[in-house]
């Protein structure tokens, strides 16, 4: 059982901590977020919404009672209760009645909130969704960076002083364009063991919640289009558009960026901008590119992880890698370009991985020309998978 018994907040060496009390099988912990002190004023009190949200998403996964002694808001109480729990039952998740426990309710509506904020993670998605909106007439005006998984998702210092490393990148960036930045540091992975790809939209979410006297509108990048829209209980970029709504509130909305733009426009838009030409990092956390020093110098790419291949071999077929001979290894790319590319053909007919069907479509349409050896590798790579198989 999960008992949230209170919550308070308190300023301690320039940063303001909100933190919950927890009871969990009988043993007190403590879960807090913290960001910058200049940002205090703008932690909502009235309700324990952020706190709520992450413990319901962990007492999903982890069947445990949830009972809730502080204020949650009207709206948060309906989305959980009439939104994620029935969608959860359709996962397949076993969700008992009786099993979340809300007391109070908080009616209020927070006016002070007036900005409109999105994750700046240097990734393609996060460059998409900020350069989108400033053609929308809800441009973004504060960049935040969430210590809430991303950097490690079972926590650790390690982690930590990844994020500590991209504070820096993001708040020179924010001020080179003119933005503010809110970075919020959190203990979620300390106290809440998750797989993060299966949770973190709501991770991400519970930190802005912790804001709601500071942001009106939120933007979530989507990681996956609307038409492949499904309750997927391994990863919730699928269903971003049902979350984005129930975890509104009355005084903050959240927007889904990119619905209907597919990986290869989003990099197409991108790589017209040239701040990306320095920044972009695509990487998944390797040994290669997890070595930020203690300064907080510049990640590199490592240019040899899914996320790094799919995104370089998308760049050269849309003629534009030179751009980046900065933050990837073009070397290592020119000498694997037919691994990468044989990866890509065996992902499409292997899983039909829409990434690899995007990239070798755009690659077909713009007469751009594949190793044969790619197809040599690819056909090696299947035969190798069969022969698992059957042996």
């Amino acid at each position: 059982m999960i008992i949230l018994e209170r919550i308070d907040k308190s300023i301690l060496e320039n940063r303001v901590y909100f933190r919950a009390y927890l009871t969990m099988d009988g043993k007190q912990e403590e879960l807090w977020y913290s960001a910058d002190v200049e940002y205090e004023p703008y932690i909502n009190m009235a309700n324990a919404d952020a706190f709520v949200l992450i413990l319901f998403v962990f007492a999903v996964f982890n069947a445990k009672k949830l009972v809730v002694k502080v204020p949650i808001s009207t709206r948060l109480k309906y989305g959980i209760n009439e939104l994620l729990l029935p969608a959860f039952r359709d996962m397949g998740f076993n969700v008992l009645a009786g099993q979340f426990d809300f007391q109070y309710e908080d009616q209020s509506i927070c006016l002070e909130g007036t900005h409109i904020g999105a994750a700046m993670s240097f990734g393609v998605d996060s460059f998409y969704t900020i350069k989108m909106s400033e053609q929308s007439t809800l441009p973004v005006d504060t960049l935040t960076l969430f210590n809430a998984g991303a950097f490690g998702q079972y926590g650790g210092e390690e982690g930590r002083r990844i994020f500590e490393g991209m504070k820096g990148q993001v708040h020179d960036f924010a001020i080179r364009t003119g933005k503010r930045f809110l970075w919020v540091d959190s203990n979620i992975s300390d106290v809440l063991p998750m797989k993060s790809v299966q949770t973190h939209s709501f991770r991400n979410i519970s930190c802005v919640l912790a804001f709601q006297r500071y942001f009106r509108y939120y933007y979530y990048s989507a990681g996956v289009t609307i038409q492949s829209f499904k309750l997927n209980e391994l990863d919730p970029a699928y269903y971003d558009l049902l979350t984005a709504d129930a975890v509104r509130t009355p005084s903050l909305e959240f927007l889904i960026a990119g619905m209907f733009t597919s990986r290869m426009e989003k990099t197409a838009l991108i790589a017209e901008d040239p701040h990306t030409y320095l920044d972009l990092n695509v990487c998944f956390l390797t040994p290669d590119n997890i070595a930020v020093n203690r300064e907080g110098s510049k990640l590199k790419n490592c240019s040899q992880c899914p996320k790094c291949i799919r995104t370089m071999t998308s760049l050269d077929v849309l003629g534009k890698l030179e751009n980046y001979k900065s933050v990837f290894d073009l070397n290592m790319y020119n000498f694997s370009r037919a691994k990468y590319f044989g990866e890509l053909i065996y992902m499409k007919f292997r899983n039909r991985n829409i990434f690899a069907k995007e990239i070798l479509a755009a690659a077909n349409s713009n007469g751009y020309k594949i190793p044969l050896s790619a197809y040599t590798f690819a056909l090696r790579r299947l035969v190798g998978a069969i022969k698992k198989r059957i042996g």
